[in-house]
């Protein structure tokens, strides 16, 4: 005698598994042992229509989500995954014994992934095996687009990475920085060891002080120990100037940490007169942080054959000198040089702002110069210099005592 049930049922609160929603409600049937049920879910974090299906093989979800937050509904199914905010989509789960799997597609128009607002979100998903496969990805983020394949291993840490982004704006990462990101990231392997891999270019870089430039190099992305790893190596063109930045991004907490070291040898991109200066820049920092209180610190020693000075009629030579930088504050620790033959020691601070160098507060002093104070005149002299630059004046100013 195989029995037949039919009921029809409301719950509030209701519940699936380990689905916890406000008010379920819907019918059931038990036919020949096999369990059938379609109902509708109405919570503030899902609304949708789902039908169940549980047999000797095990129980199917069908589920069709008008609106969720996957932040609610990735746990249930057993995995953690840093995506936060509202989607909708199509789901089927199937479950065994301990065993469940899970594919559909899904589509959001805000969705949050560590603190980054990815827009027009869409893509198809799949759970099986302790492995989770997002495929035909796309969306936007920062005004570019970014589209591939994702299969991560999050029981043995394996990937398949393939994955490409273009347009990306800078400034809508920092308001006083420009430039278009394109990349290329691909490769598959264990994360701790492997990496992937790809090429990437910044066209039309700036930041106030600095002259306008691109960058080129390659990427490589890793995770390991609950942490994404992201390592930026190139050159700032025109000439050998170059640069490697590593990030280091916890999932689970709100901070960052970006080691930076590199080199320019085309001074003039760097400086704000950018006229002619001849030499070498060494810069190692690291920035730190929780992200809304980030601290930097740095240094950066430098020398060179020529060294313009904006406003005077002569050049420092054979200069060099140590900088340190902390937040906004760079501290000049060391400045030596010529000026007309003469020895010239310094001394001073930079502040920067979001428009660039605010500040600068540099003093000189130097002995024995053969200068020029007017035109067709020589004078053997010693004097100091003040470079000043405020609100409202930016001038080079001092006083000489001529021998002769």
């Amino acid at each position: 005698y195989d029995p037949q049930v039919h009921s029809r049922f409301s719950f509030s609160p209701g519940s699936f598994g380990k689905f916890d929603a406000q008010s379920v409600e819907g019918e059931a049937e038990i036919i020949k042992g096999d369990f059938f049920a379609r109902f509708n879910v109405d919570d503030p974090d899902m609304k949708g229509r789902v039908g169940l299906f549980s047999g000797l093989d095990g129980v199917r979800v069908d589920i069709h989500m008008e609106l969720g937050f996957v932040e609610r509904i990735f746990p249930a199914l057993d995995f953690e995954f840093p995506l936060k905010g509202e989607a909708s989509g199509n789901f089927e789960v199937k479950l065994k014994g301990e065993d469940i799997q899970v594919k559909g597609d899904f589509a959001g128009s805000l969705v949050n992934f560590m603190g980054q607002d990815l827009k027009e979100l869409k893509g198809k998903l799949e759970w099986k095996e302790g492995f989770l496969s997002l495929s035909e990805l796309q969306f936007q983020i920062h005004e570019g687009a970014v589209k591939g394949d994702i299969t991560l291993g999050l029981l043995n840490q394996e990937f398949d990475i393939n994955i490409l982004g273009e347009g990306i704006d800078f400034s809508s990462l920092y308001s006083g920085m420009t430039g278009n990101l394109s990349f290329f990231l691909n490769g598959k392997g264990f994360f701790g060891k492997d990496f992937a891999l790809g090429p990437f270019e910044i066209e039309n870089l700036y930041h106030s002080p600095f002259q306008k430039t691109t960058a080129r190099g390659l990427a490589r992305f890793n995770h390991s120990e609950g942490k994404l790893n992201l390592d930026l190596m190139g050159n700032f063109s025109p000439g050998q100037n170059f640069f490697n930045v590593s990030f280091s991004i916890p999932l689970n907490e709100d901070m960052l940490s970006v080691g930076i070291r590199g080199s320019f040898t085309k001074l003039d991109l760097i400086l704000p007169w950018g006229d002619g200066a001849e030499g070498r820049a060494n810069y190692l920092g690291e920035v730190k942080g929780p992200l809304s209180s980030l601290e930097v610190k740095g240094a950066v020693d430098f020398k060179g054959s020529v060294f313009p000075l904006p406003g005077f009629a002569h050049a420092f030579r054979d200069y060099s000198g140590l900088m340190f930088v902390e937040n906004s504050l760079l501290t000049f620790r060391s400045l030596q040089a010529t000026l007309g033959g003469g020895e010239v020691q310094g001394a001073g601070e930079l502040r920067l702002g979001e428009g660039g160098i605010e500040v600068i507060d540099l003093k000189l002093e130097g002995k024995n110069m053969t200068i020029s104070p007017v035109e067709r005149t020589r004078a053997l002299a010693d004097g100091t210099l003040n470079l000043i630059k405020g609100p409202d004046q930016f001038v080079l100013k001092g006083d000489f005592f001529a021998h002769r």
